[in-house]
């Protein structure tokens, strides 16, 4: 978490402060025992949050509720991903280009909050997106690697296979059969 701790009180400077991607802003003077609160609280909500995204299978984004920056964040990420899904291209660059941040912060951001790096956490998408598209569509196994941006079908089974422990095709009966 990012806590910015300044003497600058001004409802502008706060604004700045939050917007550059600040979690919480404390003014001085300020409580040792208030700051370890906040300290606490920021890491305790990333960990539950890290951990519920961790083990999200399904990919929904348009319908989780915002409840706080840091699933605004996320959000927006997952928004970002999705409109780019089929680029093959699209990667760590255009993602921080697209939000606006260094590739630094951005990394440190989606590690803390995901315990992925951005690179893992695209390639997670983009599989959590297969696995709905093997579920619900008709498209053969090398039309839904293309759609969710691999060129490659062997590598995307071989990818697929990491996070769901089945290869696609073998996700794919399971799911229809569990649907008939």
């Amino acid at each position: 978490p990012v806590i910015l701790l300044t003497a600058k009180s001004s409802p502008e400077q706060q604004v700045t402060g939050m917007h550059s991607g600040a979690d919480t802003y404390i003014t001085k003077p300020f409580s040792l025992q208030m700051l370890e609160l906040q300290i606490n609280n920021l890491l305790a909500s990333r960990a539950a949050m890290r951990q519920r995204y961790v083990h999200q299978v399904t990919l929904e984004p348009k319908h989780i509720e915002i409840t706080n920056a840091d699933e605004a964040f996320l959000n927006r990420v997952i928004e970002i991903i999705e409109e780019h899904m089929d680029d093959p291209d699209f990667g760590v660059h255009m993602l921080r280009a697209e939000m606006a941040m260094s590739l630094t912060v951005l990394y440190k951001k989606l590690q803390a909050l995901t315990g992925m790096s951005v690179n893992e956490f695209i390639k997670s998408i983009r599989l959590k997106k297969a696995a709905i598209l093997l579920r619900q569509s008709d498209y053969n196994i090398s039309e839904i690697s293309y759609k969710v941006g691999f060129n490659d079908s062997k590598y995307f089974s071989r990818e697929f296979k990491k996070q769901y422990q089945k290869t696609p095709s073998e996700y794919a009966k399971v799911q229809k059969q569990n649907n008939d």
